[in-house]
């Protein structure tokens, strides 16, 4: 049970983060990317370990120590990182505009 808190916080972190690292180029969101990626058998269908092989890939990522477990720190650097990520595609928009 504990797992799976942890596992459904660190999907709404990431889904946010997944959203904004799968814009398009014109600031479009390409809607069914993460399904289609997640939907490995291409049935249209997410199946529970199709679910939880891309989650725990994710789940790998933040886990920097790999001990099977993610730390407050380790969620605390994920956040940060998604924010330095964010901040990055925003001045780059901005300078992407002025340069137009």
């Amino acid at each position: 049970m504990k797992t799976l808190l942890v596992l459904t916080l660190i999907f709404s972190s990431f889904s946010s983060m997944a959203e904004q690292t799968e814009m398009e180029e014109g600031g479009h969101h390409k809607k069914h990317h993460r399904f289609e990626k997640m939907d490995e058998n291409k049935d249209g269908k997410v199946s529970l370990a199709e679910f939880q092989k891309s989650h725990g890939e994710m789940f790998k990522k933040i886990d920097k120590d790999s001990d099977g477990y993610v730390s407050k720190d380790e969620f605390k650097a994920m956040k940060k990182m998604r924010r330095q990520k964010r901040r990055e595609r925003r001045k780059q928009r901005r300078q992407k505009k002025m340069g137009s």
